[in-house]
């Protein structure tokens, strides 16, 4: 039987509501053994929201797909990124910043990135981005403007890592 060809999909969500302790709790019974784990490392609420918040998305992601995988078991590839044990026509990616969770679901290698816009440092900018794409952000007149395109460069540009396994993301 063929598998069926899985459509890219783009997931966000706020994280904050998981800040509730009777929602955190009973949505923490719902992840994997491996993510509960991995969140009750953290120290900070904020972080094990984002931690629990990350897999909750994925979950959601898989269910759209029509995807049903009971308990999720992980695995991690050359570079650490993370795949579906067993599921390997499957890819995923998350990333997190702020108090936002991002998820992209494909049946092909996938990255995504999100940041939370703040000043860019424009130094960074001319040292890890094309002479043009500087050029672009410092032709922004106000500050404000520099940050999103500096932003819009960066994620693009992580994505594109993640995607092609060049990163050591690890779930």
């Amino acid at each position: 039987m063929p598998v069926p060809i899985l459509q890219p999909a783009i997931y966000a969500a706020d994280v904050s509501p998981l800040q509730a302790e009777d929602l955190f709790s009973a949505a923490h019974c719902t992840v994997s053994a491996q993510r509960r784990e991995k969140t009750d490392k953290y120290t900070f609420l904020k972080d094990k929201c984002l931690s629990l918040g990350a897999e909750l998305l994925l979950r959601k992601a898989l269910c759209d797909a029509g995807i049903s995988l009971g308990e999720l078991s992980f695995s991690a590839g050359e570079f650490g990124k993370p795949f579906l044990a067993g599921r390997e026509e499957i890819a995923f990616n998350l990333s997190h910043s702020g108090h936002w969770v991002l998820c992209a679901l494909s049946g092909t290698d996938t990255g995504c990135d999100i940041e939370e816009i703040q000043k860019a440092d424009l130094k960074i900018a001319e040292r890890f981005f094309t002479p043009a794409e500087s050029l672009a952000i410092r032709s922004q007149e106000q500050e404000a403007l520099q940050s999103r395109m500096f932003y819009r460069f960066w994620t693009a540009k992580e994505s594109f890592l993640k995607a092609t396994v060049l990163m050591t993301a690890k779930l």
